[in-house]
């Protein structure tokens, strides 16, 4: 695993206000998401917050979520993985009211179900091997 830390440039303002747009639901699922490894709550996202991100010149920004959630990830499974910290923190600086920071949403109680879906992923992985 590279542990080299990943630096975020600035986020630009369209991105700062789509983040900023985005409302708390105490009701939000959550589901397991393959490519960050992580569990993600329906009320963290947008597709317009996301075909923003995507339109940004700079990698790291257009897979802003991914690191984001695989971080989070890392922090519910006590496997703090160093090298997204960076990206963690300097989103945390700019918009702290997203939801993915709620203090619940990186408790440990969320393991079984990033287990079960880690282990899920894997399973369908091994099927596409059997083809």
């Amino acid at each position: 695993m590279n542990n080299e830390i990943i630096a975020i440039p600035k986020l630009s303002i369209n991105i700062l206000k789509e983040f900023r747009n985005l409302e708390y639901d105490p009701k939000a699922t959550n589901f397991y998401e393959w490519l960050s490894g992580g569990l993600v709550w329906r009320d963290e996202y947008t597709n317009k917050l996301i075909d923003i991100l995507l339109e940004e010149q700079h990698s790291i920004t257009q897979y802003l979520f991914r690191y984001l959630w695989a971080y989070r990830s890392s922090i519910i499974s006590g496997k703090e993985r160093l090298e997204y910290r960076n990206i963690w923190q300097s989103v945390y600086r700019q918009v702290p009211s997203w939801p993915g920071f709620r203090p619940e949403r990186l408790d440990s109680s969320h393991l079984q179900k990033l287990l079960e879906g880690q282990k899920q992923m894997e399973q369908e992985l091994d099927n596409l091997d059997c083809l």
